[in-house]
C-alpha cells in the first residue's frame, strides 16, 4: 500500500514495508534516500506519461482509478504491477491518493503469450487462406451422396475453364458438370467407389474451357471429414495442358527419331533381328537389297532360323558360326559379361554364289523383364573387302618403292664415303705438303688452290650427303639432357677469342645472376646457334670493335628456369 500526494511527482506520503520490498528496498530509509520519495523513480519512464493521463482521466470520472504498468526494482529486474487507487481529502484538507499496488508479473506474461499465440494462429489461418486463395491447382468439396452439390471452392477452379467467380456459382451446381460426356460414367463410377479415410484416387481426363478450348486436367480426389467436421469429397484439380502438349510432342518426335533410326539401320544392314533369348523368338526386318534368300517367317523360333543361317554359310565357317552365334553360346558370353558378338563369313545367295558378311550381336537392357535380349545386324562386306584387298594390294607397293628407295639411299651413301676419301685426302696431302714448302711461296700457293678447290667439292659433296640425311629423318629431333653451362662458355669463349683477338677486337663475356651451373636442353644446337651469331659478329665488326657476350634467365616457372 501507499499514500501518495496529488501532485505531479505522486509525492510519497506513506510506503508500506511489503510494499518496499517488493520493490527490493530494505525498509523505508533506503526508499527515501534512492527515490527521494517519488513514484516516477522507480516507474518506467516510457510507462510513466500514459500511466499519469490515465489516472488523471479516471480521477476526473469517478474519483478513483485502475491501471497497469511496469516498474524497475532496486536489482534493475523489470516487473507488471497493477495500481488500484481512490482520492481522498486528507485532515489537514489537503488531497491524497491512496493506492494499492499488485505484482502481476506473471499474468501479464500469460497474457502476452496468449495474445502471440491468437497473433500466430491469426498469421497462420490468413497464410491458408492466401494460399487456398492462390495455389496453382482447384480445390472442389462437394457432398458425398447423390445427388451431388457443391460446398467450396476456390479461385483456381473455376479460372482453370476460363469462368469468373459470378459465372461458375451461376452456372454451375453440380460437380461433374465439367466432365465431358464420354468420360461422366467412368468417374461417377470412380467417385461411388471411394470410402472414408480409404485412401486416394487419381486420374487424368480432357476438358472444355468457356472459350471453346479444349485442356487436360489431372485430378487427385479423396472422401474425408473436413474442417468443419462434415462428411465430403475434395477433388484437387490442375491444369496439365502444356505438360501434356509437351508429352505428345516427345511421343511424335521419339516416333519419328525411332522410324528414322529404322530406316538408317536398314540402310546399313540388310538384315536386322531382335532376338529374345530367354524366350527363343525373335523378329526380323529384311531390306530390299538382301542379297541371301530371305527367311519365311517375320519372327518365330529362333533356333530354327539359325540352323537355316547354318545351313547357307561357308563349311569353312560353320563351326565358328556354331560357336560364336547360336542361342547358347551368346547368352554364356552375356552371362561372362561380354556386351557384344562379332565376327564375319561367307554366305551364299539365292543362286549359291558366296558373299562375304558380319554378323553383330549387341546385348539390349532389357528393363520390363529379366529376359535376355539382343539385336542381330548382318552386313553385306563384299565392298569393304575389295577395298580392303585394294588398300593391302597399294600397301605392298608402297613397301616395295620405299625398299627400293632405301637400297638406292644405301648405295648413294656407299658411293658418297668412296667420293669422300679423296678430296679429304687431297686437302691432306696438300697441307702436308704446304708445311714443308714453306720457304717456297708459289708451291704454298699453289696447295692453298689445290686445298681450295678440294674443299668446294668436299662441301658440295657434304651438302648433297646431308640433304639425303633430311629426306631419310624428316625432322631435327632436339635432345633434352643436361649440360654444364661453365664448360659452355668455355668452350665458346676458346673458340671465339681467338677469332676476336686476330681481327684486334675485343670480346667480352658477362652473365647475370641468377644462374645455375647445370641445365637441361641440346647443348651441341646451343653450340651451334651461339658458333654462328658470334662469328658473324666478330666477322661485320670492324677492327678495333667491342663485342659482348651477355647471358642470364629470362624468367622461373615453380623453381625451374
Amino acid at each position: 500500500m501507499e499514500i501518495c500526494y496529488h501532485d505531479p511527482h505522486y509525492t510519497t506520503k506513506w510506503i508500506s514495508e511489503s510494499l518496499c520490498h517488493m520493490l527490493g528496498f530494505s525498509g523505508l530509509t533506503q526508499y527515501a534516500e534512492i527515490t527521494g520519495n517519488q513514484c516516477a523513480a522507480f516507474i518506467l519512464p516510457e510507462d510513466y506519461e500514459l500511466m499519469c493521463r490515465q489516472i488523471e482521466e479516471s480521477l476526473e470520472r469517478s474519483g478513483s482509478y485502475e491501471v497497469e504498468y511496469r516498474i524497475r526494482r532496486q536489482d534493475g529486474t523489470i516487473r507488471w504491477v497493477m495500481d488500484l487507487g481512490k482520492r481522498a481529502t486528507e485532515q489537514e484538507g489537503e488531497e491524497a491518493l491512496y493506492c494499492f499496488i499488485y505484482d502481476i508479473t506473471e499474468k501479464k506474461e500469460q497474457e502476452l503469450q496468449i495474445q502471440k499465440a491468437n497473433l500466430d494462429m491469426k498469421r497462420q489461418a490468413d497464410i491458408l487462406t492466401q494460399l487456398y486463395n492462390t495455389l496453382p491447382c482447384g480445390i472442389l468439396q462437394f457432398t458425398p451422396t447423390h445427388p451431388h452439390r457443391i460446398l467450396t471452392a476456390n479461385p483456381m477452379t473455376w479460372k482453370i475453364y476460363g469462368y469468373s467467380r459470378e459465372e461458375y456459382l451461376q452456372l454451375v451446381t453440380d460437380p461433374f458438370q465439367m466432365v465431358l460426356p464420354e468420360d461422366k460414367v467412368k468417374i461417377t463410377g470412380l467417385v461411388e467407389g471411394l470410402v472414408l479415410d480409404g485412401g486416394n484416387i487419381s486420374y487424368t481426363r480432357k476438358g472444355r474451357k468457356k472459350n471453346g478450348e479444349y485442356l487436360w486436367i489431372n485430378v487427385l480426389m479423396e472422401r474425408l471429414i473436413n474442417a468443419d467436421g462434415i462428411e465430403v469429397i475434395q477433388a484437387l484439380y490442375t491444369d496439365i495442358t502444356d505438360t501434356k502438349k509437351l508429352q505428345l510432342e516427345r511421343e511424335q518426335g521419339q516416333l519419328m527419331e525411332n522410324n528414322a533410326l529404322r530406316v538408317a539401320l536398314a540402310t546399313a544392314y540388310q538384315l536386322i533381328i531382335h532376338i529374345n533369348l530367354t524366350q527363343n523368338s525373335f523378329r526380323s526386318h529384311i531390306s530390299d537389297d538382301y542379297f541371301g534368300e530371305p527367311p519365311s517367317l517375320k519372327e518365330g523360333d529362333y533356333d530354327q532360323l539359325f540352323s537355316r543361317i547354318i545351313e547357307n554359310s561357308s563349311p569353312a565357317h560353320r563351326e565358328l558360326l556354331q560357336k560364336t552365334a547360336s542361342r547358347e553360346s551368346i547368352l554364356a558370353q552375356f552371362q561372362e559379361g561380354q556386351e557384344e558378338v562379332y565376327l564375319e563369313l561367307q554366305q551364299a545367295d539365292a543362286e549359291g554364289r558366296y558373299h562375304w558378311v558380319s554378323i553383330h550381336i549387341i546385348h539390349i537392357e532389357n528393363p520390363y523383364s529379366n529376359d535376355v535380349q539382343a539385336v542381330s545386324l548382318l552386313r553385306l562386306l563384299d565392298q569393304q573387302r575389295a577395298e580392303k584387298a585394294r588398300q593391302e594390294q597399294l600397301l605392298r607397293d608402297a613397301l616395295t618403292a620405299a625398299q627400293a628407295a632405301s637400297r638406292a639411299k644405301s648405295e648413294f651413301l656407299s658411293r658418297m664415303s668412296h667420293d669422300i676419301r679423296t678430296p679429304m685426302n687431297a686437302i691432306i696431302g696438300m697441307s702436308t705438303i704446304g708445311q714443308l714448302k714453306l720457304d717456297s711461296r708459289q708451291q704454298v700457293k699453289d696447295c692453298f688452290e689445290k686445298i681450295d678447290a678440294s674443299s668446294r667439292y668436299l662441301l658440295s659433296l657434304i651438302n648433297d650427303i646431308l640433304d639425303m640425311s633430311k629426306i631419310e629423318s624428316g625432322k631435327m629431333t632436339l635432345n633434352q639432357e643436361p649440360f654444364d653451362l661453365a664448360e659452355l662458355i668455355h668452350e665458346l669463349n676458346a673458340l671465339i677469342y681467338p677469332q676476336a683477338l686476330s681481327s684486334h677486337q675485343t670480346f667480352e663475356v658477362y652473365h647475370q645472376e641468377p644462374l645455375e651451373r647445370s641445365y637441361v636442353g641440346d647443348v651441341l644446337r646451343l653450340k651451334q646457334i651461339f658458333i654462328n651469331l658470334l662469328s658473324n659478329a666478330v666477322k661485320f665488326t670492324p677492327s678495333g670493335g667491342r663485342l659482348s657476350f651477355g647471358i642470364k634467365e629470362e624468367k622461373r616457372t615453380n623453381g625451374f628456369s
